[in-house]
């Protein structure tokens, strides 16, 4: 036994705790590179090398890629700056109390990746994984195991690298490795970036899996970007015709959510207009940081990368306005010779109204209410399941959740007439799409993009009469067994 007294034995407890595990680790490790990571790293392969010959990398197999062995290690990461907060609010007549607990996680792993590509064996090493992440335990309950469930992400896109040995010529191919760890860094932000996470229930009853899996916000975070200023001038021959400064926007991030302003043309000391605001939902203020990118647009090549600065979301509520330095960032390139230029930024906080629309509700540029739904099961997908039906194969089905051209996809779940799906969308809605007749639609697809059955979700009915954890027919007429237990709401903002 070890007691956790100091830093030291902290990383102690961790390397014990890792040691134990790992045999877990690893087959979990397996299952992410084979079932996630290697389709990503084809697909990246597929589209770098489209324009070349199959004569000249083996014929139409020669650009697959597989893992053939994967091994892990025993270095555990190193996690440090831990802290913790809780949050604690009711609604909808439920305790929605959590634990939270943030800290920075460094692997610099003795991992040993073996994998083939056009005929030829290599190995991944020396991979490295850096970022800030989050530990949320929720519900909090008053009988063991005192917690529903884990939910677990990093607050911010992490820095993942690696190194190919043995592959070394394949992957000086013009633009491979960069485009594998692009898509690599997509794929991870998708799945386990804030808002996205990794939950995991401890199937306990009295927990509603809502608030486990699905995502709870208190409110939304409004960020202006006011205006720029002293950015740097390109130089050359573009001064002698007044076209040296930059075509400026701004990336407005926070963890996998994104924002980008308008761009505003040759322009050292851009402004933009005051109904360009990004809108992001957040479970609590704590631990998140604002991240701001400055680029020049260019319409012949890529952007240039001009600056960058983060800001915790509590310093930019502190004032009615802040600004800040921009700063260089080494995982951007760029052709100017130097970072300079400030960035200057509004920001507010719009919690939720406990209940229905309010009177101060007014129609503006910005979102008004957010939407939320929730699917736990679907069941009877397949009606008088008999011996011909189990022979032809059960189903294997996902849901797809929309409003206009925001989609959220749930996992497949394989051969199951009676899928757990235990997934939500969510969609933040503007005052015309309250008064509109605007509809949320639950698809529940096949792997051949076929939809075997749809549920509309009218956004004045979810106001009027939001859905708590309810069993509905999806097609009383037709399928009068085939119903979805889901939960649907309308929240509105204090403007």
């Amino acid at each position: 036994m070890i007691s956790v007294e100091s830093p030291e034995q902290q990383e102690e407890c961790v390397r014990i705790i890792y040691n134990e595990l790992a045999p877990r680790f690893n087959e979990f490790g397996s299952t992410v590179l084979h079932e996630q990571i290697q389709p990503v790293v084809q697909h990246a392969l597929d589209s770098s090398t489209k324009e070349v010959d199959e004569n000249q990398i083996g014929g139409p197999d020669g650009r697959r890629f597989q893992f053939t062995d994967t091994n892990l290690g025993v270095t555990p990461p190193r996690i440090s700056d831990i802290r913790a907060h809780s949050r604690s609010h009711s609604d909808d007549g439920q305790k929605k109390d959590a634990v939270i607990v943030d800290f920075k996680v460094s692997y610099l792993g003795d991992c040993n990746l073996q994998v083939r590509l056009l005929g030829i064996r290599g190995g991944v090493r020396d991979v490295q994984i850096e970022g800030r992440a989050r530990l949320v335990m929720t519900p909090t309950l008053g009988t063991l195991p005192f917690v529903g469930g884990f939910q677990l992400c990093f607050l911010d896109e992490p820095k993942i690298d690696f190194d190919m040995e043995g592959l070394a010529n394949i992957c000086d191919w013009p633009g491979l490795r960069r485009k594998v760890r692009k898509e690599i860094l997509e794929d991870t932000a998708k799945r386990c970036v804030y808002p996205n996470r990794i939950s995991i229930g401890m199937g306990v009853a009295q927990a509603d899996v809502r608030l486990v899996k699905g995502f709870n916000p208190e409110g939304v975070l409004f960020v202006r970007v006011v205006r720029a200023s002293d950015l740097p001038k390109k130089g050359g021959f573009r001064s002698l015709i007044n076209q040296d400064k930059p075509d400026t926007y701004i990336k407005v991030s926070l963890g996998a959510m994104h924002h980008l302003t308008s761009v505003v043309k040759n322009d050292c000391n851009p402004e933009w207009p005051i109904e360009q605001w990004a809108e992001f939902p957040l479970e609590t203020m704590e631990g998140h940081y604002v991240i701001l990118k400055a680029y020049d647009e260019d319409s012949l090549s890529r952007d240039e990368f001009l600056g960058r600065s983060a800001l915790t979301v509590k310093d930019i509520l502190l004032e009615p306005s802040v600004t800040t330095s921009f700063i260089g960032d080494e995982s951007e390139k760029s052709k100017y010779d130097e970072v300079s230029g400030d960035v200057t930024i509004e920001a507010r906080w719009m919690p939720f109204f406990p209940e229905g629309p309010h009177e101060s509700i007014l129609p503006n540029q910005g979102s008004v209410a957010y939407c939320s739904v929730f699917i736990y099961s679907v069941n009877n997908l397949i009606e008088n399941l008999n011996l011909a039906s189990l022979e032809s194969g059960l189903p294997t089905t996902r849901l797809v959740i929309a409003y206009g051209e925001k989609k959220f996809k749930s996992s497949w779940e394989k051969n199951d007439p009676h899928p757990r799906y235990e997934t939500g969308g969510h969609f933040l809605l503007k005052y015309h799409e309250i008064e509109d007749s605007g509809v949320v639609t639950v698809s529940i697809v096949t792997k051949d993009d076929v939809v075997m059955s749809e549920v509309s979700l009218p956004i004045q009915a979810m106001i009027h009469e939001p859905l708590r954890k309810k069993m509905v027919q999806i097609e009383p007429d037709l399928k009068p067994h085939l119903t979805m237990t889901l939960s649907a709401d309308v929240k509105f903002l204090r403007m």
